[in-house]
């Protein structure tokens, strides 16, 4: 026969009539509810033990999915996590506690059926065609969870859901170098190109979108822009950087986002103009939602208000040592889930002189995006 023996510290001394205790066992595989203890006419007094008959009720065999999420990144607390394999939803989790991130959670599943729900979620994760879900109050974000993410340990399987991404996230660290209409000739006095260009398959994400830009790989991206002064006319050909739509969002989000991103200028000498040490070099955030199969065009200095909307215009800069980046802040309104944003370089130089030419480059990293809290 086998025997079991429990020491329970009520938490009162007396009991009501009413008062009952229902005790749950467990062994490696296996779990019983206990028929419930009345605790009528009980008393629990310092030193005193009673014996109790425990008296076991059905005995069911039992499964456990057992998740760790890590740090939130999106900016809400979650809602719900649900797995899903071929549009086909196999578990979700109701996050009644409000957790933010780095948390755990256990699901305990029984008998035939709870085995069933175990085996196809565990299978699914197994054979990489299981996709996550992280939801909150305005985002939907879906991952494919990788075999890797699976640790089985007989009847528990612990799954590591990983990180609540950023809205929108590149550090370059893993982009390809390419670049267009960047490089600067002192004497060169037509250099009015400003066509953009897809950057799908030079960054991990598709969408991006640069004109008069060069990206160094493992570091960052630049764009320029170039100012032309001839016949005493001047001309500011402006290159653009746009991010992909803001597509984890839900469709009706209109939310207040935070856009974190590291930026310094490098302002050469140029032909008959030198702005190195004169602070003319600036840059302008904007929004619109054009959509992401669009080349978009740099433009003149005097059109970027319709190219986008703009949202800030920093203030002007000298040439700075860009492997000391400054860390930035901007707030966005309104944004929605086909929202792009947009970094424009330019200049204030905006004074003449016959045949002058000059560049003025905007290095950017670590750009970051996250809804308000």
């Amino acid at each position: 026969p086998t025997f079991a023996c429990a020491a329970i510290a009520p938490h009162i001394e007396a009991a009501a009539s009413s008062d009952s205790m229902r005790l749950t066992i467990y062994s490696h595989h296996y779990k019983s509810v206990l028929e419930p203890l009345s605790l009528s006419g009980r008393s629990f007094v310092g030193g005193h033990s009673t014996p109790v008959k425990l008296v076991s009720a059905a005995t069911e065999a039992y499964y456990r999915l057992s998740f760790h999420v890590g740090a939130n990144h999106i900016g809400e607390a979650l809602w719900n996590i649900s797995i899903s394999q071929n549009g086909t939803r196999l578990y979700t989790w109701a996050n009644t506690a409000g957790y933010y991130g780095d948390f755990s959670f256990e699901e305990e599943l029984l008998g035939a059926e709870g085995k069933a729900a175990y085996d196809q979620v565990v299978a699914a994760i197994a054979d990489g065609t299981a996709v996550l879900n992280f939801e909150t109050a305005h985002a939907s974000v879906d991952i494919p969870l990788q075999a890797s993410c699976l640790t089985l340990d007989d009847n528990l399987a612990s799954i590591e859901l990983g990180e609540v991404p950023y809205l929108l996230e590149e550090d370059f660290s893993t982009a390809v170098p390419t670049a267009h209409d960047d490089d600067y000739t002192a004497s060169s006095n037509s250099d009015r190109n400003v066509a953009g260009y897809l950057l799908d398959g030079y960054l991990p994400r598709n969408g991006w979108n640069a004109a008069r830009f060069a990206i160094f790989e493992g570091d960052c991206i630049r764009i320029n822009c170039r100012y032309q002064s001839g016949a005493w006319v001047v001309e500011r050909w402006c290159g653009r950087l746009d991010t992909p739509a803001m597509s984890y969002l839900k469709p009706d989000a209109s939310v207040t986002v935070v856009v974190e991103y590291d930026e310094a200028f490098y302002v050469p000498a140029g032909y008959n103009r030198d702005d190195s040490a004169t602070a003319m070099a600036c840059y302008r955030i904007g929004t619109h939602s054009n959509a992401e199969s669009s080349k978009l065009d740099g433009c003149k200095s005097d059109n970027i208000a319709s190219n986008a909307s703009i949202v800030f215009t920093s203030e002007r800069f000298a040439s700075e040592d860009v492997s000391a980046m400054h860390s930035r802040t901007q707030e966005i309104a309104s944004v929605g889930a086909t929202t792009r944003i947009v970094f424009f370089a330019d200049t204030g130089r905006t004074t003449s002189v016959v045949a002058a030419n000059a560049v003025y480059y905007l290095y950017l990293d670590n750009i970051r995006v996250y809804i308000k809290n």
